[in-house]
């Protein structure tokens, strides 16, 4: 097993969390002007469901790892989490999956029409969460 030295760990972890606040911020920022432009909901949709799915899936990503780096840093640095906090941490990451997912799945059905057809969205999320049961059961 490969030995990664902790202050090396949570320096990659905290620069992620912050790229990952800047996407967010820049995808946000992205969708919100690209409303702003459309005069009904249909033109919404239409034009901005890639930017849309970009958001939710940027908002996932930054909440997860700033999960992960909090945690190892509080965990690193000699304090303690505490009982509920072991337990919280497990729901936070489970929870800050769903928009992962969300976000994906909404990218998938925003592009892969393109190429694959109006459903191939439906496999690749179906594929997705069959190899995280696989990943368990294996």
């Amino acid at each position: 097993m490969i030995d990664i030295s902790t202050p090396l760990l949570e320096l990659t972890n905290a620069s992620v969390v912050v790229m990952f606040a800047l996407m967010l911020a820049s995808s946000a920022a992205y969708f919100f002007h690209q409303i702003g432009e459309r005069e009904t909901i249909r033109e919404v949709y239409a034009e901005s469901k890639a930017s849309f799915a970009a958001t939710i899936l940027f908002f996932g990503l930054f909440v997860r790892q700033a999960i992960v780096w909090w945690t190892r840093h509080v965990v690193d640095h000699g304090y303690h989490l505490g009982r509920p906090s072991a337990h919280a941490f497990n729901v936070l990451l489970v929870v800050a999956s769903l928009p992962i997912l969300w976000g994906g799945i909404c990218w998938m059905r925003a592009v892969l029409p393109l190429k694959l057809g109006p459903t191939a969205w439906v496999f690749v999320a179906l594929f997705s969460i069959a190899c995280g049961f696989a990943s368990v059961l294996v």
